[in-house]
């Protein structure tokens, strides 16, 4: 069920939905209308809740509303959402802030700013997609997602610079997909910003001893080195990354890109 732009009212009846599985909210309006709630919105059956605004704040107070994303303020949106919601499936993030202030945007990191769905084992589906350098990652970010979310079946993390600077500490490694491998069985889709190469003989030992069976793999960009490697070299770690990754999931579609 889709409610855009929608009032307090209309949101009171939802409780009589008793098999309601999916909501999707856009709100358009102050939130502090949303505190004009006579009840609370009872959904027992809800599996996914998307909620779109320009504030947490309305985010939140919907949240809090329903029984069933800067870092401290989405912390606790999503720990409502866990303890209303404790069998999600599925969970998108999108954010178009842009880092235009330094001193008042701080990169915070998507593991510590989404941990509290680390703790929701039936997740299968989760994107997030950010405009500038709003949400740093890290390889054990990565790691972390595949040992929370055994279930997972599609991972999309995208991050859209507006600008030629790049965060060099926002990077996945070999390591990092291969602990999808190990963990996610079911995982079918699995879409990077960015991936660091520049250790290929340790990424030859932390192989699975499976293939895995994921179907498509997007890497955005590849790092093989910080600094100016020999056209020989390069190559050479360029297909050593591939033969890898292809030897890890032998039946993906795989999209590496420089």
């Amino acid at each position: 069920m889709h409610l855009p732009a929608v009032q307090p009212a209309d949101l009171s009846p939802l409780s009589s939905f008793q098999y309601l599985e999916h909501l999707s909210v856009s709100i358009r309006l102050d939130y502090s209308m949303l505190a004009a709630l006579p009840n609370p919105i009872k959904l027992s059956r809800l599996r996914s809740l998307a909620v779109s605004s320009d504030q947490f704040s309305a985010i939140g107070a919907l949240v809090a509303a329903v029984e069933h994303p800067i870092h401290g303020e989405l912390s606790n949106v999503l720990s409502l959402l866990v303890a209303r919601c404790p069998a999600l499936i599925t969970f998108s993030w999108t954010s178009d802030l842009c880092q235009e202030n330094e001193d008042r945007f701080r990169p915070g990191v998507l593991a510590e700013l989404i941990a509290p769905l680390l703790s929701v084992r039936t997740i299968r589906n989760f994107s997030a997609s950010f405009k500038g350098h709003v949400v740093s990652y890290a390889p054990s970010g990565f790691r972390a997602f595949a040992g929370a979310w055994p279930e997972l079946e599609t991972l999309e993390l995208r991050n859209a610079l507006h600008s030629n600077k790049t965060d060099v500490n926002a990077y996945a490694d070999f390591e990092s997909l291969v602990s999808f491998a190990h963990h996610c069985p079911r995982l079918r889709r699995l879409y990077i910003p960015k991936v660091k190469f520049d250790r290929p003989a340790a990424a030859a030992v932390v192989r699975p001893s499976a293939p895995h069976w994921l179907r498509s793999l997007v890497v955005e960009t590849v790092i093989l080195c910080e600094e100016q490697l020999e056209d020989e070299v390069f190559e050479y770690r360029l297909r050593t990354l591939k033969r890898l990754v292809q030897e890890v999931f032998p039946e993906a579609t795989i999209d590496v890109r420089l």
